[in-house]
């Protein structure tokens, strides 16, 4: 789980601190439009949490965070595959939707990741995991550099990067896959305590 979360970390990296510049640079969006997209991507990503939690009761956590990084992966790759006709676009109702369905059901399935790690590793050395998994997330900041590289190399295009973006969370799929055969595919029951 620890390669997947990194190799998710990287992928996410790629891209995500040029989402911003594209829409208004790119797109030609104001400011205001996209701080919209900052406006209601955490009410996505909250209700979407909700959403895989309930479905990870009766579906198991392993499927459900498969099931939600592949469509947050799809989602993404329509934004890369639409990247010139979007930059016509002069309504970005459309664009702005996707994204922040695309990033509340890419970021549902962190809680998810975070409880199975919490409830595989004994209580005494749920730090040092917890620290480990943290470490991976640096992972973030050294592939924006990536990201910047690849649009540099392609005149300023984010296309490219999206695409990589893209590749790389397919492959942190694929390595999520191998949980299937790991982890119990229901959840723990929880037992009240004694009282």
């Amino acid at each position: 789980m620890l390669a997947s979360s990194f190799l998710s970390s990287v992928g996410s990296g790629i891209t995500v601190n040029y989402i911003l510049l594209y829409l208004k640079d790119d797109c030609g969006m104001t400011p205001t439009q996209v701080q919209l997209l900052c406006v209601w991507t955490p009410i996505s990503m909250t209700v979407f949490s909700m959403l895989a939690h309930s479905w990870s009761v009766s579906m198991g956590r392993v499927p459900i965070m498969l099931v939600l990084t592949l469509v947050s992966v799809a989602l993404f790759y329509v934004i890369a595959l639409l990247y010139h006709p979007l930059q016509d676009y002069h309504h970005h109702g459309m664009l702005v939707l996707l994204l922040v369905v695309q990033t509340g059901i890419g970021q549902a399935v962190y809680p998810l990741a975070e409880s199975l790690l919490m409830d595989a590793v004994p209580r005494n050395q749920r730090a040092r995991w917890r620290a480990l998994q943290s470490i991976s997330e640096y992972g973030w900041s050294g592939a924006a550099a990536l990201g910047g590289f690849l649009s540099d190399r392609n005149g300023g295009s984010y296309q490219q990067a999206f695409f990589v973006s893209c590749y790389v969370q397919l492959f942190a799929l694929l390595v999520l896959s191998l949980l299937l055969f790991l982890v119990p595919q229901q959840p723990p029951t929880l037992v009240p305590p004694a009282g």
